[in-house]
């Protein structure tokens, strides 16, 4: 018998991951599922007046409990993310006006502050009283918000299992018996893009994609570019390609940096700073490079990489820090290589090993062989395991 289930998903900008995500799943039941489970989008549930957080919240919610009777739901499927409002106002308001109702929360986040003020910080992290003050926010003020936020859904899908040990330590919300799965971020696109092949003789390019932010370690990577070229081992004809655009004012600071930096170590004719690319034109920058590049800091979150899962739906290979959950996402040496965050050494040999010919084919052939194992067949079928086990516990709801 078939049974519907209520999808609801943030407004996101282009290029958000969760939007890519969630632009492709519901598609994705209607073809490989098995036909008991159909998912309905209910986005347009999240659109409000201007109203207080409350009012708004049961404004929201009430629409998705209407939503469920009429369409006779069994559940409410959710994306969610750290700054999504929107849903977690309606599963706030949801569970007010019709608590019977179970919700099934993907987490795009991992456990951290949802008030996000590392922009107000960050200028003055040098500081020790600045940085007892992020101390003390993140562990009480920050921590209950936070509970609070992730506290709507009754079971919960993580992008990691680093994600759900923080979860765990943190915020103690995580009990044995819930229905719970932990799965990476799958491809986003329906099947692996074929992508030609590779000309032997073509000079390496490496890409860079996302926000450009201090976080995201770029000057790292041109760092490490500067020490093969100070040491006369800088591959001939290299094209680093960084694709993204700083979205806060000291990020625009860092980029100016970025671009400095560049020009001190002779690499304006190796780094090219390319701004913002749309959806439709990553295939495009996927088949110019070789490499995709992640030389993150460590921020200590369980947060996935949406850069890594667009270069893993076109089969290329990344690089690397072993930060976040990117040692669960990526097989060192098999699809990819980690190296520890912040160590510019490590990086520029990376950098020198792997972009010779064989060591990267063999690297490519393997972060194709890892799009197959994330595939979209896979994926349905562990939500509809994890509906099922929901859906037949009752009313699906934890006592």
């Amino acid at each position: 018998m078939e049974r519907r289930v209520l999808y609801v998903r943030p407004p996101m900008m282009e290029g958000n991951g969760v939007r890519a995500y969630s632009n492709r799943i519901i598609e994705a039941f209607c073809r490989y599922g098995d036909g008991r489970y159909v998912l309905v989008d209910a986005s347009d549930c999240l659109t409000g007046d201007p109203v207080t957080p409350n009012r708004l919240a049961l404004q929201l919610g009430s629409r998705l409990a209407d939503l469920v009777k009429q369409e006779s739901a069994a559940l409410v499927f959710a994306e969610m993310g750290v700054g999504d409002f929107q849903v977690f106002h309606s599963l706030r308001g949801l569970k007010a006006v019709a608590p019977e109702i179970a919700t099934l929360v993907t987490v795009h986040d991992p456990p951290r502050t949802v008030v996000n003020l590392n922009p107000i910080f960050n200028p003055y992290q040098d500081i020790v009283a600045v940085r007892a003050v992020r101390w003390l926010y993140n562990r009480t003020i920050g921590g209950s918000i936070e509970r609070d936020f992730i506290s709507q859904g009754h079971h919960w899908i993580l992008l990691s299992e680093k994600g759900k040990q923080l979860w765990m330590k943190r915020l103690n919300v995580i009990r044995p018996d819930h229905p719970l799965l932990v799965m990476q971020h799958i491809n986003y696109h329906d099947s692996l893009m074929e992508m030609p092949a590779r000309l032997p003789n073509r000079p390496v390019r490496l890409g860079v994609l996302g926000s450009i932010t201090k976080s995201k370690g770029i000057d790292i990577l041109i760092a490490a570019l500067g020490h093969l070229a100070q040491k006369g081992l800088l591959m001939d004809g290299l094209l680093v390609e960084i694709a993204g655009v700083p979205l806060f004012r000291q990020d625009h600071q860092y980029l100016e940096e970025l671009k400095r930096q560049v020009n001190c170590l002779g690499l304006a004719s190796n780094v090219h700073f390319a701004g913002y690319i749309p959806d439709d034109a990553l295939p495009g920058f996927f088949e110019r490079i070789d490499l995709l590049v992640l030389p993150y800091r460590e921020t200590g979150s369980g947060s996935a990489s949406g850069p890594l899962m667009w270069a893993r739906s076109f089969g290329v290979p990344a690089i690397a820090a072993r930060t976040r959950n990117l040692p669960e996402m990526i097989k060192d040496n098999v699809d990819g290589v980690l190296f520890f965050p912040g160590d510019v050494r490590e990086l520029a040999d990376c950098l020198h090993v792997f972009s010779q010919s064989p060591m990267l084919e063999r690297l490519r052939a393997g972060a194709r062989q890892r799009c197959v194992e994330n595939s979209w067949p896979v994926c349905v079928a562990k939500l509809t395991a994890l509906f099922d086990q929901i859906t037949t516990a009752g009313n699906g709801i934890p006592t």
